[in-house]
């Protein structure tokens, strides 16, 4: 079974409010204080945070605090927060559920009408593959072409589920990489409209399915 070897991985995660958080915005002191008190266990300063704005919009205004020297920051806006962590290294990863906690115990304390109204988790992937290339290994997943137009390379193929019972959407996406010559790119996105998450669950849970799955396709994770 040929092995997924990663060159480059992203974890994002979105949280939607149920409604804009307008009570606090402006309030710098509670919004800065909050942040930098709710991940001081990960040793930021005041040089960790930014304020950023791309437009006169109201949502594109963001607070940012950068995380692990940089490679993830944890970004509040008035309707969401975003958090985005690359290439961490096995113990940073262990500790993203601890980060999301730590928000998810912030934004909480800032009102008692907060809730999430959709969570996502998105794994992005670029990988080398131990054996064969990704045409060879696509073309024999999935062999559907659009004729008369050029020579195949192999198709992408995206894949959707449902788990009612935890109120998960589910997808996976396989396809070429552009950043890995013959390599292949691997996208899992978990969406639930559950307002509280046990993100420690919630990513051992995902990591399990996402292996199942790739597992199923001839595929297996180097650890």
């Amino acid at each position: 079974m040929p092995k997924l070897l990663a060159s480059q991985v992203q974890i994002t995660f979105y949280g939607l409010f149920s409604q804009p958080m307008f009570s606090v915005w402006g309030q710098g002191e509670k919004i800065l204080g909050g942040l930098f008190n709710a991940f001081k266990d990960y040793n930021v300063t005041a040089g960790d945070m930014r304020y950023e704005t791309t437009s006169p919009n109201v949502t594109d205004s963001v607070i940012s605090v950068s995380l692990f020297n940089s490679s993830a920051n944890y970004k509040y806006k008035v309707d969401r927060v975003e958090a985005v962590f690359n290439d961490f290294t096995e113990e940073q990863s262990q500790r993203i559920p601890e980060v999301l906690q730590h928000g998810d115990s912030w934004l909480r304390s800032l009102g008692l009408d907060f809730s999430f109204k959709s969570q996502l988790l998105l794994h992005t992937s670029h990988n080398q593959l131990s054996e064969g290339t990704s045409e060879e290994f696509l073309k024999a997943l999935s062999s559907p072409d659009v004729p008369d137009i050029g020579n195949s390379k192999g198709n992408g193929i995206t894949f959707h589920w449902d788990i009612p019972e935890r109120d998960w959407d589910l997808s996976m996406a396989v396809d070429h990489s552009a950043y890995v010559t013959n390599g292949l790119f691997v996208q899992f996105l978990l969406k639930t409209t559950h307002d509280k998450l046990d993100y420690v669950d919630t990513f051992q849970a995902a990591i399990s399915l996402g292996r199942t799955a790739l597992a199923k396709l001839g595929l297996s994770v180097q650890l």
